[in-house]
């Protein structure tokens, strides 16, 4: 996975933006109770994605605040299992947002995708459905 780089806006307007990172999200409380619940089906990567739509959904603008710097520092998981994590999140995504066979070419992708690379521990974490979610030791 490549590394992140910070949004390059000029000005000092808030700009409009359909996706924010999750590890710099602020919402007001009752947003998030808006939107029902989480969905669980996602472990570390998608929930921020799926949090998004649900706000643009309901016809609400997620801002991008100029001169805002916000650092996240994760603790080191495997590669495989992040990359996994990744795939899975995209997964139901796609399921949920794109439709049945899009989650499917997604969930397939995610399998023989690593399988043709012999990525053997990212397909059998795929395989698993294992994600980050904080119940890993």
């Amino acid at each position: 996975m490549g590394r992140r780089r910070p949004a390059e806006i000029t000005g000092s307007d808030p700009v409009a933006v359909r996706y924010p990172r999750g590890a710099a999200l602020m919402a007001r409380v009752y947003f998030i109770k808006a939107v029902r619940q989480i969905d669980e089906r996602y472990g570390q990567f998608g929930g921020d994605a799926d949090l998004a739509a649900q706000f643009l959904r309901a016809g609400k603008k997620i801002l991008l605040i100029p001169g805002i710097r916000v650092r996240h520092s994760g603790d080191r998981r495997t590669e495989a299992l992040v990359r996994a994590d990744f795939l899975l999140g995209q997964a139901v995504f796609a399921s949920k947002y794109l439709g049945f066979l899009a989650g499917l070419r997604a969930r397939l992708a995610a399998i023989f995708g690593p399988l043709v690379r012999l990525q053997l521990a990212e397909v059998r974490y795929t395989l698993a459905g294992q994600k980050i979610d904080g119940t890993q030791e």
